[in-house]
């Protein structure tokens, strides 16, 4: 039985240690890790149904943070900065941004691509987690070929037997970013 809870210590002792949580971010509910385990990247894979080969996105704290583990030119950190300011101004529109990846992002994270997706939510409890604990892996929470979940109700019972934790919280916007490849400025997901 997956403990379910909104204590953010508890989550981040259990990324900590390895684990698999289910988190709510400003979009949609996600599952995630710690990007530095190999074996609970591999055990989202598994959980999902994905193949090992497909990338995965990385949530961090703030554009600071995700400055070490990629490498945007002047150009695309200028678009990461101008829409992390639209969400201050109210005109924002929830991104994914692939960018060229740094050394520090493990292959087994990126299947052997060169880019990196990022993510930075405007959601207290991924902020905080990401402050904490470094970057996470942040993917629906759904198996592959699934609805992606906007609250917690509409998570598969049978995904959450298969994490350790779930974190109870909000999806501000309850749709799914937007990915832009910011290598070639093509749009991935509208």
């Amino acid at each position: 039985m997956v403990v379910k809870t909104s204590d953010l210590n508890e989550a981040i002792k259990i990324l900590r240690d390895g684990g698999v949580i289910v988190y709510p971010t400003d979009t949609v509910y996600g599952i995630g890790c710690i990007i530095g385990n190999q074996n609970a990247v591999k055990r989202i894979r598994e959980i999902k149904g994905i193949e090992g080969g497909k990338p995965l996105s990385l949530a961090f704290s703030g554009i600071w943070q995700a400055r070490n583990y990629c490498r945007p030119n002047g150009l695309q950190f200028r678009k990461i900065m101008e829409s992390i300011s639209a969400e201050m101004i109210g005109n924002y529109e929830p991104f994914t941004y692939l960018v060229e990846k740094s050394e520090r992002v493990p292959e087994y994270i990126t299947g052997g691509s060169n880019k990196i997706g990022i993510r930075i939510p405007f959601h207290d409890a991924v902020r905080k987690i990401t402050e904490k604990v470094g970057p996470i892996i942040t993917t629906s929470a759904n198996f592959h070929g699934e609805a992606t979940p906007n609250s917690f109700e509409e998570i598969n019972p049978l995904l959450l037997e298969k994490v350790d934790l779930a974190l109870i919280g909000e999806c501000k916007y309850k749709k799914a970013s937007k990915i832009t490849d910011l290598t070639d400025e093509k749009i991935l997901r509208p």
